[in-house]
């Protein structure tokens, strides 16, 4: 958990120093519309997404992006079959690195908040929570990413991304996720491992 930690404080430190290099006019990356999927894999947290991004501002090797995600989770630490549907807003800050015209790498901080409906087994079942009822789950997470983006057209670009997060769960009524329903996790660290394209 440590090691993870600091490779994100790492990356962190990295990405922001992207903001103080010089214009590269060999830097033309896209920063326009994106559509994306992806799969999540983490000790306490496994799913898939979709989402849908657009560019907020570039200058020179600095980007600045906005995310919408929609996903899926099944939750395996509980003790019954639990699951989640959520919605996520994702802010992304990074560092384009061109290697060559046609491939580059970007290096990102992202900070996110989501909303989760969750649901808890079967009706009859000891803990049973019935999907899209009240409490849901708020979900801010932060994470970092590398993107390997390369060109697939004149004014198309596609790109094969991982990132890791660390987020934490808390019911709206403000209870830890855990203290209301026991064998599921406050906190995770996951990995994304999915792919966008550019348009």
């Amino acid at each position: 958990m440590k090691k993870i930690i600091c490779f994100i404080v790492l990356l962190n430190l990295f990405t922001v120093s992207s903001i103080f290099c010089q214009d590269n006019k060999n830097a033309d990356f896209k920063n326009g519309f994106t559509f994306g999927a992806f799969g999540t894999l983490g000790g306490n947290i496994q799913g898939v997404g979709f989402e849908f991004g657009f560019g907020l501002l570039k200058k020179g090797s600095f980007y600045m992006r906005n995310h919408l995600e929609i996903n899926g989770m099944n939750l395996p630490a509980s003790p019954s079959q639990a699951g989640a549907l959520g919605f996520r807003e994702k802010l992304i800050i990074g560092g384009n690195f061109p290697i060559v015209n046609s491939f580059s790498i970007r290096t990102y901080t992202s900070i996110e908040l989501g909303f989760q409906m969750l649901g808890i087994g079967e009706e009859g079942d000891e803990l049973y929570v019935k999907f899209g009822e009240a409490p849901f789950i708020l979900e801010p997470r932060i994470g970092a990413g590398f993107e390997f983006l390369f060109n697939v057209g004149d004014k198309k670009s596609a790109s094969i991304f991982i990132e890791v997060l660390k987020g934490v769960q808390v019911l709206t009524t403000g209870v830890l996720l855990s203290s209301e329903y026991p064998g599921l996790e406050n906190t995770y660290v996951a990995f994304n491992i999915g792919g966008r394209g550019y348009f």
